[in-house]
């Protein structure tokens, strides 16, 4: 009888433990994702600020050291898979924030080569610290689906939506600090050129170069002091986000299809996805979101606002941008459930080309100083989608290989943003803006590409 007992307790306990028959609360991974959100809200903001900020804060290596971060990115080919076995998702998080204070704190005291080489791994930290979010999300999202018998895809599209709704506004924290420090306006002494509105038409905007003389514009450099200032705030924003992720943050489990062992099993998982899940079609569509984060942050802020209205507007500018950024985050994560995304992505790629040729025919000056607000928020609009939906695309069709699918669409992106760094002092604004032109047009064309194949040709890929 007591045998009997004992049989009765322990298959009670395999039924207890049988996986899907636990009970877990929804409300987990939910909570999960928000704190994650807030973290990246507060701990991105200094790099994001950084971006429109290098190239003026610091003009003779500004735009150098950010093409040495996005180099540094590629490292994490050859150590990335050691650092996801030995630290995980949090940890490699918690490493993203330390480098990321290093890399301000390089800043207080410029030594040209040795800040470009701390840029450098920095970029290997931060590129690990975004794929492990790209990871964290789908973890979560796919979990929540579980949980609730929801379809993956729509609780993709909900988590990343939600996630980017509040991550984005990185770019009203970071922006405001550094608005309110410089809010006083630089003064013009007598041995320096005041700029005449006459003569910014020609200088700015369209017409803006690197390479020539800015002198006749109000593109000026701040003291010494406000830059201590501003990078002092960077790195309490960094210390905040460490010990958020460190005391709220759980680490997510590698599904057996990231958990790789080597660097040549992660090699050969990458070309596996690039070629036989034909991914390669879907860099230039991930391309899209990179242009339009690096557009907005580097050559709209300098070649218009700082060129015509001074640098102390140019984070109400990113503001405007994180704005139109957070509200389509919130709208489009909900709407692709009804319209889906093809139709997103075509409303995105027609709003940026409206700002694109906006800013080649509008005649903007002070008297209309609402268009260097309003076409970031529009921007902002278009770039949620490309943010939101892109990394949902993903994330659907690389459920079990997140670690690789979320590494080739981060490096794919620093790639692209080391190629623009490296060709911005060389080439005018006009230029550029038909450039993206261009990446627009490819990527939309590369996306219906890879859908059609992938609805037709599902069941020929080959398993890897």
């Amino acid at each position: 009888m007591p045998l009997k007992d004992n049989c009765a307790h322990e298959d009670s306990n395999l039924l207890l433990t049988q996986p899907g028959k636990t009970h877990r609360s929804k409300w987990k991974p939910v909570s999960q994702l928000v704190i994650l959100a807030l973290v990246y809200m507060i701990g991105y903001s200094p790099f994001n600020t950084m971006w429109n900020l290098e190239g003026i804060l610091f003009p003779e290596y500004g735009y150098y050291a950010l093409m040495c971060t996005y180099l540094g990115s590629f490292l994490v080919f050859l150590i990335g898979p050691f650092l996801t076995r030995k630290l995980g998702s949090k940890g490699s998080i918690m490493l993203g924030w330390v480098a990321q204070a290093v890399y301000i704190a390089a800043h207080f005291y410029v030594q040209q080569y040795v800040l470009y080489a701390v840029c450098f791994l920095f970029g290997t930290a931060h590129v690990q610290t975004m794929v492990s979010t790209g990871v964290y999300v789908t973890h979560l999202a796919m979990d929540y689906a579980d949980i609730t018998h929801d379809t993956p895809h729509h609780a993709l599209g909900l988590f990343q939506g939600v996630f980017f709704t509040v991550y984005l506004l990185s770019g009203v924290s970071g922006n405001l600090v550094s608005s309110l420090v410089l809010v006083k306006p630089i003064e013009f002494d007598g041995n320096t050129t005041t700029p005449n509105s006459k003569n910014l038409s020609s200088l700015c905007g369209p017409n803006f170069c690197h390479f020539e003389d800015t002198s006749g514009t109000y593109i000026r450099q701040p003291d010494q002091i406000t830059v201590y200032i501003i990078l002092g705030s960077f790195i309490g924003m960094s210390a905040f986000a460490f010990i958020a992720t460190w005391a709220f943050l759980e680490n997510a489990a590698a599904k057996s299809g990231d958990a790789v062992q080597s660097v040549k099993e992660f090699g050969a998982k990458i070309i596996g996805l690039l070629w036989y899940k034909k991914m390669l079609l879907l860099l230039p569509a991930i391309f899209l979101y990179c242009i339009s984060q690096y557009f907005i942050n580097t050559e709209f802020t300098k070649a218009f606002v700082s060129c015509e209205l001074g640098i102390e507007y140019n984070g109400w500018s990113i503001i405007c941008f994180a704005a139109g950024d957070v509200l389509g985050s919130m709208v489009n994560g909900r709407l692709v459930k009804y319209v889906g995304m093809g139709f997103l992505f075509l409303v995105a790629a027609s709003t940026d080309f409206a700002c694109l040729f906006s800013m080649l025919f509008f005649h903007f000056s002070r008297e209309t100083v609402e268009f260097f607000f309003l076409v970031p928020f529009f921007w902002g609009l278009a770039d949620s989608v490309w943010a939101v939906q892109t990394t949902a695309y993903i994330g659907k069709l690389f459920p079990d290989e997140k670690w690789p699918a979320f590494l080739i669409q981060r490096s794919s992106m620093y790639a692209l943003n080391v190629v623009l760094l490296a060709i911005t002092n060389f080439i005018c604004l006009n230029a550029m803006i038909y450039t993206v032109m261009g990446i627009i047009t490819c990527g939309l064309v590369c996306l219906t590409a890879f859908e059609l194949l992938h609805r037709h040709g599902k069941k020929h890929y080959t398993a890897i």
